[in-house]
Formats: structure tokens, sequence, C-alpha cells
């Protein structure tokens, strides 16, 4: 995937799921129990510009609690 590339929604939903394992509740001991603010897309769907934001913060959320 090059620069200015469309994302799939695949890929979309795969860094997603990657993200909300690790933000969210994950599994066993896992995960920091935190609300996930992305969403899933549909297959076929186009990611938005919204939905990317979302993904993004949830991405920072991830490093401010790991740096603090």
């Amino acid at each position: 995937m090059a620069v200015g590339d469309t994302i799939t929604a695949a890929r979309y939903n795969i860094i997603r799921a990657r993200v909300a394992g690790i933000l969210g509740l994950g599994a066993g001991d896992e995960g920091y129990g935190q609300a996930v603010a992305s969403s899933s897309v549909a297959v076929g769907a186009t990611v938005t510009a919204a939905q990317m934001a979302s993904l993004n913060d949830d991405m920072v959320k991830c490093r401010v609690h790991q740096t603090g």
C-alpha cells in the first residue's frame, strides 16, 4: 500500500480489530478496558475520513496509556 492509496474495508477492519483488542477488553487479562470509539466497516463500503479519525483517536489512546 502506497501513500495516497484508498484503504479497503478489509484492511481497515484488520487494523481496527488489533487496536480494539489492545484498547478494549481484549481476551482474558489482555486489554486496557477502555471504550473503543472506532467501529467496523462493512465489506465493500468506503472507509470515510471520520472513521479513520476515530481509529486514529483509538490509537492515540493506546499510546497515551503506554507512555502516560
